[in-house]
């Protein structure tokens, strides 16, 4: 290959992966749990600063310093220098001048409280593409051929009440499904791992050690012979830390999709799987 036809094939070749990635960071991809993490998680979702595992009766979210996460994007991870932090106890030993990033993360889990054992996971909007784990000298704690996925689906986490996660320009959403016959007082969602959790403007305000999360006003709406039409809901907190739904009423036989959505990504970067880094935990 001539040199000026390598030099258009590389510059092509890094204009499909930036779009790739772009295209990448607009959709949650939910990889199915084979080994590679611990037994309770059956997905887990990367997004910007953060991961979302999903549970059989719930969610943890896991939430990095988006400062600090920023500019280990923008070093790729690499050396910086010991001025990068304010902090001298950060620099390395005999005064040397790069010094490798710490990274500090908060998690939370939500449980949906007296949820069924019987609860059915189907997920959709499978890929192509599947990623594979090795990690470690351990073959039996390797993973082949995880499966990635859309959104995933949790059927009759109560009587007749569906969760569904999926994305939407990056941010984790997920819909609570309430069938003719479900009971939306049922759903009541127990957040452990916070620091405070208030309501203001009917947006859920959640307080951690690396900053607040929220959860927007939940959009919520009716399906009947009608059609569809919105309908008022609002966060209520009890005993500090359990988050129900209070919803108007509605006729008994529509469908009712309450839509929260998460928000904790406080500026645009690629996920933590696009580039291999290392970071210290602390």
């Amino acid at each position: 290959m001539k040199r000026t036809g390598f030099i258009l094939f590389v510059f092509l070749l890094a204009l499909a992966s930036r779009s790739a990635a772009q295209d990448a960071l607009s959709n949650i991809e939910y990889v199915q749990n084979k080994g590679q993490w611990d037994p309770r998680v059956n997905f887990k979702g990367e997004v910007n600063a953060g991961a979302y595992f999903l549970q059989k009766h719930g969610f943890t979210v896991l939430l990095h310093n988006p400062d600090e996460w920023l500019r280990l994007n923008e070093n790729h991870g690499g050396l910086v220098s010991k001025n990068y932090f304010s902090d001298p106890r950060q620099a390395s030993p005999g005064g040397s001048r790069d010094v490798r990033p710490v990274l500090h993360s908060h998690a939370y889990r939500v449980s949906f409280l007296g949820s069924s054992d019987q609860v059915t996971i189907i997920p959709d909007k499978s890929l192509p593409t599947y990623n594979n784990y090795f990690i470690g000298n351990d073959p039996s704690k390797w993973a082949s051929n995880c499966p990635i996925y859309q959104g995933v689906t949790y059927k009759d986490i109560y009587p007749n009440i569906d969760i569904r996660y999926y994305s939407d320009n990056g941010q984790m959403k997920y819909d609570i499904i309430v069938h003719p016959g479900g009971d939306v007082r049922q759903v009541a969602m127990k957040y452990e791992g916070v620091d405070k959790m208030t309501i203001k403007k009917n947006e859920l305000l959640i307080n951690t050690s690396v900053g607040q999360a929220k959860e927007r006003v939940p959009y919520s709406y009716i399906f009947n012979s009608g059609g569809k039409s919105t309908i008022s809901c609002k966060y209520t907190i009890q005993d500090g830390n359990i988050v129900r739904f209070n919803v108007d009423s509605y006729a008994p036989g529509s469908t009712l999709i309450i839509d929260p959505q998460e928000k904790f990504c406080t500026f645009t970067g690629s996920r933590a799987s696009i580039w291999g880094f290392t970071a210290t935990w602390a």
